[in-house]
């Protein structure tokens, strides 16, 4: 049964930059994204108590993607993944709230 909550949001923030190369026939596209996420998750046992557990993430990291058109028919893309997250929920404590735990 779906359940209404405060408090929980999410946050998202971009700054790009492009340019053409042009002996490609492409263009290169460098941006920083930030992302900040917010949210409860209720968990129920069989004694019918309810327990919230609340989640935070937070996502950052540089973005660069290199997008090239060497004929009319080919079309190519380079984006390797090269954000970082950090969970940080109930369970975590303080100190790896906000430290880089993997890559996505």
């Amino acid at each position: 049964m779906p359940v209404n909550v405060n408090g929980v949001y999410n946050m998202n923030n971009t700054v790009s930059w492009g340019f053409p190369v042009r002996f490609l026939k492409g263009s290169l596209n460098i941006s920083s994204n930030l992302a900040y996420y917010k949210g409860k998750q209720l968990i129920g046992d069989t004694a019918g108590r309810i327990e919230t557990n609340n989640i935070n993430t937070l996502t950052w990291g540089p973005d660069v993607r290199l997008d090239m058109s060497p004929t009319e028919k080919l079309n190519l893309s380079i984006h390797p993944p090269l954000m970082r997250k950090s969970p940080c929920g109930t369970q975590a404590s303080v100190s790896k709230c906000f430290t880089l735990t993997g890559v996505n």
